[in-house]
């Protein structure tokens, strides 16, 4: 019966060069990207807490107790 082998030495090197270059070419791209949008999102969200606690009446009374 014939036989289709995959796992041969050469078949994994050849693999793993394939993917090295895929790694070594797209992920510094992607990784450029997906952190551009995290500190896109980050900064919406430090702005917003920062405009909100402005907006807010700081003028409560707090009462300190010393125990």
């Amino acid at each position: 019966m014939f036989s289709i082998d995959f796992w041969t030495t050469t078949n994994m090197s050849l693999f793993w060069d394939y993917a090295k270059v895929l790694l070594e070419t797209t992920a510094p791209g992607v990784m450029i990207w997906f952190a551009l949008i995290g500190v896109g999102m980050l900064l919406t969200i430090v702005v917003g807490a920062w405009k909100e606690s402005a907006k807010k009446d700081n003028d409560d009374d707090y009462d300190y107790k010393e125990y």
